[in-house]
């Protein structure tokens, strides 16, 4: 099979993250912290894609499709396969409504404690470590060291709690 060039995929990112980062150049700097740290990086991957698409590399590397620790198993019964995107999903979803009701500080804290509790089967100290770690760095880093405030969360606001995390 012959290269034919970037994919659209990779073009579409490299796009979005390059766009990302010039629509923040000139906001001020805790504004323009996300787009930064995701976008440069984001846009140096997508041009490391784009360069191996333009220059054959998985082709003279015997490299077929997406390289992930886990190979896609045809022999996947179906039932199990849409189980498991259904709960995949459902953790999404819950987390999602979880930090539009108690703040993204606390609400993901405690989602991936209890994922790492029920999904990863570990112990409840594992997954308590886990959840303070990432309230640490999320409410530390970003709202201690860069002030950055995250919105309060509709359950906090509504018990006139809004500046519990702040």
């Amino acid at each position: 099979m012959k290269n034919k060039g970037p994919t659209f995929f990779a073009l579409f990112f490299a796009v979005v993250f390059l766009a990302a980062v010039w629509m923040a150049r000139n906001w001020y700097f805790t504004a323009k912290l996300f787009p930064l740290f995701a976008g440069i990086p984001g846009f140096l991957l997508a041009g490391v894609q784009i360069w191996r698409e333009l220059t054959g590399w998985e082709l003279r590397h015997n490299v077929s499709g997406v390289q992930m620790d886990e190979a896609y198993d045809d022999s996947m019964d179906a039932a199990l396969r849409r189980r498991r995107t259904i709960r995949f999903f459902s953790w999404l979803v819950v987390t999602a409504v979880a930090i539009w009701a108690f703040g993204l500080p606390l609400a993901l804290s405690v989602s991936l404690a209890l994922w790492v509790r029920l999904e990863a089967e570990q112990s409840w100290l594992m997954s308590l470590c886990f959840g303070a770690g990432t309230f640490l760095a999320v409410w530390g880093f970003f709202t201690k060291l860069f002030g950055l405030g995250w919105p309060p969360g509709e359950i906090l606001r509504l018990l006139g709690l809004p500046h519990l995390l702040s």
